[in-house]
């Protein structure tokens, strides 16, 4: 299958966990396949990855014979074939119209102003949407369904031959749906190809050639279904949760001792669906059809396998699924215990005086923080990074004498050993964050500092703005990401996933800077309508209040410990 897309052997981690794992699937071109299993399966993750906005930890990716990754970089050709509409649709705009957000989608493509406008009307039209209400309005004022609408619309433009759609369904109406499912087709139908993470099976099983099953990031067959196949399967195993309301629909017509068809789709139409019945009523050429029918008991599938596609019945405690990936829940400690835990520590880091109690005190930070912690740290690697690139910089300016000419090694060495203490401080305290919500913090403070309301200090006003300074770092970060995801999966950005090219800073930059204001202002209308900032105002209800634990002492005790080993060094 030359024209196919291949994944061989891939595995995806995303913040120290496997999400896809050993998955090797070949999506054939000129169908239609769906991706579906529970929620957390890696369905959204797997095709993030085909769309190059994940890099995979390991495996090959090959579209007609071109491979996603060229050394490190994304491979320009690949990228070109395929169209990416992404679970949010709302997530990827961020210019001021509709018409904006097309050229910008277009834009790699190189097309004339008369033919990009040109196929904006067809793209508009092909979705239901009328150009002169929609060109000109901001993306963002769109209901869901619109925008859902609009992002079809822009792969509909770019004329990708493969598409890869995460949850094409979600937000549309009954008419919104009808039309993606002709839009399908209808692309299908020219020679293209498309890959759908599926929920809803009711309108894309019936357009569907295959689908492939994904069960904690693993296939759950070696070789996709057909979307009649996977039917039957589900058919069988109507006991074990809802089907689709078509197939629910045959399934209880077959126990109740109609004889349906065999076909090759996943279910009957509604009209060849009622002339059946029609048939049946009538008693006409019944024998005939109950000879070629059959029954929900001879569908080929095996119970085992189709309870693997469903989401399990009962759910893990939460404590459970804690302790099987390692992750510690940000409530697990009280604020206060963190934050006099890693005081304690950055201390004694900053006492050290020799580059051995340096050495000392960095494989103590591994041992108790980095590594334990180190899904807290894997995002913020980028900026580690630069950080260290940034010290050897100064080392290496430091040591450089004009006069005479020459290299001092001294003052190099006393420069990298004060940065390197800051590296290790810094970086030790990454993980905060993550191990406390910004409430969880405001309240920290409030109640630790309570005292000094009577000295007319604003604690409330203190506590807040911290809460909202660490709410805003990760919102930043977040906010910076989904640029960067626009331009690799609209602006064929051929960069590492995370990186974005100089030449496009230019575009992002002010609507990234507009976007921040915007989540401020929407902030700040939420605590104004909670209360925050009213003059003789009711005092504030807390949902939450901070009791200290043994677990807690405990943590401080430990970090208590390695401060007098430090200061003993």
């Amino acid at each position: 299958m030359p024209n196919s897309l291949h994944a061989r052997d891939l595995r995806v981690v995303v913040d120290g966990k496997t999400i896809v794992r050993s998955l090797t699937a070949a999506f054939k071109s000129g169908h239609i396949t769906l991706i579906v299993g529970h929620n957390g399966a890696g369905k959204s993750t797997l095709l993030e990855t085909l769309a190059g906005l994940r890099e995979p930890a390991s495996g090959v990716i090959v579209l007609e014979d071109q491979p996603l990754w060229l050394k490190r970089k994304l491979n320009h050709n690949y990228l070109m074939q395929i169209g990416v509409s992404l679970q949010q649709s709302a997530a990827q705009w961020f210019l001021p119209t509709v018409a904006d957000e097309f050229r910008y989608s277009l834009r790699p493509y190189r097309l004339s102003s008369a033919e990009s406008d040109a196929r904006m009307k067809i793209a508009l039209s092909a979705v239901g949407l009328e150009e002169e209400q929609f060109l000109h309005r901001d993306p963002k004022t769109l209901s869901g369904g619109q925008q859902r609408r609009l992002s079809i619309a822009m792969l509909a433009a770019c004329q990708s031959k493969w598409l890869l759609l995460d949850e094409p369904t979600a937000g549309l109406d009954a008419e919104g749906t009808r039309q993606l499912g002709m839009f399908l087709q209808a692309h299908r139908d020219a020679g293209g190809s498309a890959i759908i993470v599926a929920h809803d099976l009711d309108v894309l099983l019936p357009v569907a050639d295959a689908v492939l099953v994904l069960d904690g990031g693993i296939a759950v067959s070696s070789d996709m279904r057909s979307a009649a196949a996977y039917a039957a399967l589900l058919a069988a195993s109507s006991d074990k949760g809802p089907l689709p309301q078509p197939l629910e629909t045959a399934v209880l017509l077959q126990q109740a001792g109609f004889a349906l068809p065999v076909t090759n789709e996943a279910w009957l139409e509604p009209q060849a669906l009622a002339a059946v019945l029609v048939s049946e009523l009538q008693g006409q050429d019944h024998n005939e059809d109950r000879a070629s029918s059959v029954t929900v008991s001879s569908y080929p599938a095996a119970p085992q396998a189709a309870s693997e596609t469903r989401a399990p019945t009962s759910e893990q405690p939460v404590q459970q699924a804690i302790s099987k990936t390692g992750i510690i829940s940000s409530d697990r400690f009280d604020p206060r215990a963190v934050i006099l835990s890693y005081l304690l520590f950055a201390t004694g880091i900053l006492m050290q005086q020799s580059w051995i109690g340096l050495l000392i005190a960095t494989a103590t930070a591994l041992a108790f923080v980095w590594w334990p912690l180190r899904y807290t740290i894997t995002p913020w690697r980028n900026a580690v990074m630069l950080y260290a690139k940034m010290v050897l910089l100064f080392v290496l300016f430091a040591g450089i004498k004009i006069s005479p000419i020459g290299y001092d090694w001294h003052p190099a060495m006393e420069t990298g050993y004060r940065l390197c203490k800051l590296f290790v401080v810094m970086v030790t305290g990454l993980p905060i964050a993550a191990l406390m919500t910004p409430i969880r913090l405001q309240r920290a403070i409030e109640q630790t500092l309570g005292w000094l309301r009577q000295v007319k200090l604003p604690i409330e006003a203190l506590a807040l703005t911290v809460a909202l300074i660490f709410r805003f770092l990760p919102m930043i970060k977040q906010e910076w990401d989904r640029f960067v995801r626009i331009a690799h999966a609209r602006g064929k950005s051929t960069t590492r996933p995370g990186k974005l090219p100089a030449r496009m800073l230019y575009a992002i930059l002010a609507p990234f800077m507009l976007s921040m204001l915007r989540g401020a202002d929407e902030m700040t209308d939420a605590l104004e309508a909670r209360g925050y900032g009213r003059e003789g105002g009711s005092k504030p209800t807390r949902g939450i209040v901070l009791r200290w634990s043994m677990t807690d002492s405990k943590l401080v005790a430990v970090f208590g410990i390695l401060f007098v080993l430090f200061y003993l060094l």
